[in-house]
């Protein structure tokens, strides 16, 4: 027998076959059972996230019931996005949630709390190297970070870092001069 396929009534002894109660009692414990065996289907996605399509990301994203998942995003994005989503849930509303969200959506950036820039209070920042994902997604980020993000909290401004390497030519010039002294009180007026 396959598990939801099972038929606990054939398991019955035979003097147990023509009772009722039993046979009622197996008849939902059978359908409960097929309910379980497809949702333990669903664990064995978990370790095959990378080889599900888009689709069945979708589908298992809307069963997570993940607020900040949007379908347009990449694959990479939607696969780090369902894995990281259980902690995200239990810390939403703290900077721990903007910041792996802005990692699963940029790839690397940080939430900078007022303080650390003489800002007001519950105002925030975040900084992001990733100009070309930001850019293409602004306005989406926008959407997705009021999903996430304390509801009392104010964006100020989303900061992006450049790093460049550039030769950088240093000089030193030493010019050593002498200074002889003169003795005056042996110089004799004339």
């Amino acid at each position: 027998m396959q598990i939801d396929s099972l038929d606990f009534k054939r398991l019955l002894p035979t003097w147990m076959q023509e009772d009722t109660v039993d046979l009622a009692f197996l008849d939902s414990v059978n359908e409960l059972t097929k309910s379980l065996a497809n949702h333990a289907k669903v664990l064995t996605r978990w370790d095959k996230l990378d080889q599900l399509t888009d689709a069945e990301l979708d589908e298992l994203a809307n069963e997570l019931n993940i607020d900040w998942y949007y379908s347009s995003a990449d694959k990479d994005t939607k696969v780090n996005l369902i894995k990281n989503s259980d902690i995200v849930h239990s810390k939403l509303g703290t900077d721990y949630a903007v910041n792996q969200t802005i990692e699963d959506y940029f790839g690397s950036g940080h939430v900078v709390p007022w303080y650390e820039y003489d800002g007001q209070p519950y105002h925030f920042r975040i900084e992001t190297d990733q100009i070309q994902r930001v850019a293409d997604n602004y306005l989406l980020f926008l959407d997705i970070l009021q999903k996430v993000k304390r509801a009392s909290t104010v964006l100020d401004a989303t900061v992006l870092t450049l790093q460049a390497e550039t030769p950088v030519y240093m000089g030193v010039c030493y010019h050593e001069l002498t200074v002889e002294t003169v003795n005056f009180q042996n110089i004799e007026e004339e």
